[in-house]
């Protein structure tokens, strides 16, 4: 009987346990690096209009919350699409390590501005919405890029299936975390408003 498609991607992605624990250690100091930085006001400027960007394009958006949806997870399968093109040559495994550390950088520094700049109505929005989002698609990235790995040690052009197969079900857990995304918003923060 054959895995279900969802169990076979996750287990082939744990298979890689020293890549993923790479990517988060590279994630998880970038992340601190982007809170030094932020809280020592460095590069301050650019993660302030990060968050609101966030506010303003997610939070307080006068759009439908369903188009709000539809764009978070069609650029969590650009980002998807790219790190399952990395199956291609092991070379292509900096790009997902640049990524990790862009993202930790910026989570890092989003968190510090939230605090510091939204008050209570920050702390809020980046403990309840923002980081476990981030941190959830990071942790996604992270499969993705490590099943990728491994792919491309071995690739060749019959496994273009497998391949459509891992972005499919990637793609999924995207929509799903983007779907409890916009269930957080929808329950949370569209009622409270004026947060």
């Amino acid at each position: 009987m054959r895995s279900l498609p969802f169990r076979a991607f996750l287990g082939r992605a744990v298979q890689q346990k020293r890549l993923l624990v790479l990517f988060f250690v590279l994630f998880a100091l970038a992340f601190l690096l982007g809170i030094i930085l932020a809280a020592a006001k460095v590069d301050y400027a650019q993660h302030l209009l990060r968050c609101e960007r966030y506010f303003e394009r997610v939070l307080y958006s006068a759009r439908s919350v369903f188009l709000i949806f539809l764009e978070r997870t069609a650029s969590g399968a650009i980002v998807i699409a790219v790190l399952t093109a990395c199956s291609v040559h092991p070379a292509a495994v900096a790009l997902p390590t640049v990524l990790f550390v862009y993202r930790g950088y910026a989570c890092g520094g989003s968190v510090v501005v939230f605090v510091s700049a939204f008050g209570l109505g920050g702390v809020l929005v980046g403990l309840l919405l923002y980081l476990p989002v981030q941190l959830a698609l990071t942790a996604l990235y992270m499969l993705t890029a490590s099943l990728s790995f491994s792919r491309s040690l071995t690739f060749c052009g019959r496994e273009l299936g497998a391949l459509f197969m891992q972005f499919l079900c990637a793609l999924v857990l995207v929509a799903a975390i983007c779907l409890a995304e916009l269930l957080l918003l929808l329950v949370i923060f569209r009622p409270l408003g004026g947060l």
